[in-house]
C-alpha cells in the first residue's frame, strides 16, 4: 500500500538501564540480506553480521529485560514496530506489558518545535 511502512528486522539492539549500566548490546543477523536503502542509513553490512546471533537466540532475555517495564527510546514508535515485525517474523509472541516514552517528542515538545 502506498505510503505503507517498510517491514524492518533487528540487525541491532542495545539495552541500558536509567543508571546507564548495559544490560544488552549486540547486533542481530537478519533472515534475508541488508538493502542498499538500509544500508546507507546505518552502514551495517551483511559480513559485520554474519557471526551475529539471530533473534530467536535473545528473545527470552530481551523479552526478561523488556516486559513489566518503562521504555525510554529516541523515535520509540519505530523501535516498537522494529520489534513487533521481528518477533513476528520469527513466530514468537510480542513481548507484552512494555509502556513506551518516546524521548524525541519529549524533546520536541520541551524545544517547541515539531
Amino acid at each position: 500500500a502506498r505510503g505503507a511502512c517498510p517491514v524492518v528486522v533487528l540487525i541491532q539492539l542495545a539495552i541500558v538501564n536509567l543508571r546507564g549500566e548495559t544490560l544488552l548490546t549486540t547486533l542481530l543477523r537478519p533472515v534475508t540480506e541488508i538493502s542498499e536503502e538500509a544500508l546507507a542509513v546505518h552502514g551495517i553490512t551483511d559480513q559485520k553480521l554474519a557471526g551475529a546471533p539471530i533473534f530467536p537466540d535473545i528473545y527470552e532475555k530481551v523479552r526478561g529485560l523488556l516486559r513489566n517495564h518503562r521504555l525510554i527510546a529516541y523515535n520509540a514508535e519505530f523501535d516498537r514496530r522494529v520489534l513487533v515485525q521481528t518477533c513476528k517474523k520469527y513466530g514468537l509472541s510480542e513481548i507484552d506489558h512494555i509502556s513506551w516514552d518516546c524521548l524525541m517528542e519529549k524533546y520536541a515538545h520541551f524545544c517547541g518545535k515539531r
